[in-house]
């Protein structure tokens, strides 16, 4: 249910129909702009999941303001 309603409150989705509504909407545009984030979240999420988890020593550096 909650993602239902996010996905409705969705501020990308909303501006796109809005661009459309304005007559502002370059389709060839939004799909090169949405292959180049799908690019750097696949990037984002192979190095994640190739980096090496933390030292256990390191985990509790920089939690909170000393």
């Amino acid at each position: 249910m909650k993602l239902k309603k996010w996905l409705n409150d969705d501020p990308i989705e909303n501006f796109l129909k809005y661009l459309k509504k304005k007559k502002q909407y370059d389709k060839k545009k939004i799909e090169v702009i949405k292959n180049e984030i799908a690019v750097e979240i696949k990037k984002s999420f192979d190095f994640a999941i190739n980096d090496n988890f933390p030292e256990v020593s390191s985990l509790q550096k920089n939690v909170y303001a000393q």
